[in-house]
C-alpha cells in the first residue's frame, strides 16, 4: 500500500526549514509514500513546488485558503486533501496527517505499510504531557491524551 501523508502548511518564518525537515524524513523511508502538501493560500507557492520537485517524492501540491475567523487551522486543507485521496487512492492505502512543524523518524512510515484498519500512533512533543497518545482499553480507543485537547 501507499502511505499518503497529508501536510497542511502556511507562510511563516519557519515554513521552509520545517518543510525541508519533513521532506528529508520522507526521502529516507523505504515505504511507498505520496506527500500531499496543502498550502493555506489562494495560490500554490513557487518555492514549495520547487522543493517538492527536488525531493524526488511522489507528491500532490494543492492550495486552499482557510475560512476567515475559523479557530481551527488546517481544516479546509485537510478536507480538500481527503477529497483528493478519496478520488485517487486504493482501499488498501493508508492516510496519515503529518503536520509540518513535527519531526518524523522515517521508520514510522514503514510501520504504516502494515496498517490494515484504523490506527492511532502516539507522537512525542514538547507539550506539558510530552506525548499525544490514544488511550486503549480492551482493544478500544476510549480517549486521547493530549495537551491541546484542553
Amino acid at each position: 500500500p501507499t502511505v499518503f501523508i497529508i501536510t497542511p502548511t502556511y507562510a511563516r518564518s519557519t515554513q521552509q526549514p520545517d518543510l525541508v525537515r519533513v521532506s528529508q524524513s520522507l526521502m529516507l523511508t523505504k515505504a511507498s509514500v505520496h506527500w500531499i502538501l496543502m498550502e493555506d493560500s489562494a495560490t500554490k507557492g513557487e518555492w514549495v513546488g520547487e522543493l517538492l520537485e527536488r525531493s524526488g517524492l511522489q507528491f500532490t501540491h494543492l492550495a486552499v485558503e482557510s475560512t476567515k475567523g475559523s479557530a481551527c487551522r488546517g481544516i479546509n486543507q485537510r478536507n480538500l486533501a481527503l477529497d483528493w485521496v478519496e478520488e485517487n487512492a486504493a482501499d488498501s492505502d493508508v492516510v496519515y496527517f503529518g503536520d509540518d512543524d513535527n519531526s518524523y523518524d522515517h521508520r514510522l512510515f514503514e510501520q504504516m505499510n502494515k496498517v490494515t484498519g484504523i490506527s492511532l500512533h502516539p507522537t512525542g512533543g514538547f507539550s506539558k504531557l510530552g506525548v499525544s497518545t490514544p488511550v486503549v482499553m480492551n482493544g478500544t480507543v476510549v480517549a486521547l491524551e493530549d495537551s491541546w485537547s484542553g
